[in-house]
């Protein structure tokens, strides 16, 4: 969190003690999309996600605050259509 306040120039945080991790359940014990909602909202974010990596790499700065920004990775999915 101070890397993050440091890296927007902002005041040192309040300490507020560790965070919870996300996502921290099992994988088998998530929720999951099915391959339908899926298939469906792809092709609506896909094009936006790829003007975010294109401004990413425009835009970034050899700094420890910033670490690469890698490809979302495709959702597994399951369940009903």
């Amino acid at each position: 969190m101070r890397r993050l306040h440091k890296f927007l120039r902002l005041p040192p945080p309040p300490d507020v003690g560790a965070m919870a991790h996300a996502n921290a359940a099992p994988a088998s014990q998530r929720a999951t999309l099915s391959c339908g909602l899926r298939d469906r909202l792809q092709p609506m974010y896909e094009p936006r996600n790829q003007q975010l990596y294109e401004f990413l790499a425009a835009t970034r700065r050899a700094v420890p605050e910033e670490p690469p920004f890698p490809p979302f990775q495709e959702m597994p999915c399951g369940g009903h259509p």
